[in-house]
């Protein structure tokens, strides 16, 4: 069988991916027969191959292939079409996209209209709220709807950030009530700004400049991981608001067309304007490879954030 999460939720369906993969884990006792392609580098030869191979000491293998259309090849694309139906019953297959997909590709049609495909939407600024009082139950504690408000403002709809300091709220907060006044003494408002400030320098050119930011950060007590998943984001904005750039010239409507705050969309307004695809595409690459070396402790965290930002300038 297969299952397809899509979306631009990044952050949502990283959650149901890792969700999925623990208890996979659990009830496989380990993760033997847990396999992980990449898209931009997948080998269809060997997916195939090991979609065929017979679980050991388990009853299943565990497939995931993360962000599949960024496979170059239609031809391979084409060739795992063909075997979704014949995807032994001892594996399950699960494909990932985060972002934009060519809807008319014969992969994405079989998989999407699937009953096991599931879409991860950005969500509003009510749906945050509604999801940061679930998170901070589930974790033990309450937050009333004004702290719940100021959090979301706080953290400008970074879902990545947002969950980090529910936890960090909830911790300090355990079996009580977060209110207005706990956010504002736990929450660093500014870590958002900081790390739009240190892109800013990068677009600039100013790699000294933003290896300064990033120090500020660091001496705020910013993590490298967290710091890693906020250049992440805004660099998602910046993609988001530039093709919203292709059908209007006014910030406002940008930010309509995109579905994110109008305050996110002046932000990045005039680096989606500097900035061109390939050379957007090249950096959110540089992202994604620093952030598994990073995640895979291949690199050091602090080392990591520091090398993306030379790369990347």
């Amino acid at each position: 069988m297969f299952i397809f999460f899509y979306g631009d939720n990044e952050f949502l369906l990283e959650k149901k991916l890792h969700e999925l993969k623990n208890k996979y884990r659990q009830k496989a006792g380990g993760d033997l027969n847990l396999i992980t392609f990449e898209g931009e580098s997948l080998s269809c030869e060997e997916f195939l191959t090991q979609a065929q191979i017979i679980p050991l000491l388990a009853t299943s293998r565990l497939i995931v292939i993360k962000n599949i259309f960024k496979c170059k090849s239609k031809n391979s694309l084409d060739k795992i079409k063909d075997f979704l139906p014949k995807i032994p019953s001892t594996t399950v297959v699960v494909f990932t996209h985060i972002g934009k997909i060519d809807k008319r590709l014969g992969l994405y049609k079989d998989l999407a209209k699937s009953k096991a495909a599931h879409e991860f939407k950005i969500i509003d600024q009510g749906q945050q709220i509604s999801y940061v009082k679930r998170e901070a139950e589930k974790s033990g504690a309450k937050i009333d709807n004004e702290a719940a408000r100021l959090l979301v403002d706080y953290c400008q709809g970074n879902m990545f950030v947002l969950s980090s300091e529910i936890e960090k709220l909830t911790l300090y907060k355990y079996g009580g009530e977060i209110g207005f006044s706990d956010v504002e003494e736990m929450v660093s408002r500014g870590s958002s700004s900081d790390v739009f400030r240190m892109i800013d320098s990068l677009s600039e050119g100013k790699t000294d400049k933003a290896l300064e930011e990033l120090k500020k950060l660091y001496a705020n007590g910013e993590a490298g991981l967290r710091i890693m998943a906020m250049i992440n984001y805004q660099y998602r904005l910046i993609a988001q608001v530039k093709e919203a750039q292709e059908k209007t010239t006014n910030a406002f409507q940008a930010s309509k067309i995109s579905g994110i705050s109008y305050f996110q969309a002046k932000k990045v307004f005039n680096i989606a304007k500097k900035i061109s695809w390939s050379e957007l595409y090249d950096k959110y690459t540089q992202i994604m490879l620093f952030d598994e070396s990073v995640k895979t402790g291949k690199m050091n965290e602090e080392e990591g954030v520091k090398e993306l930002i030379i790369k990347i300038r």
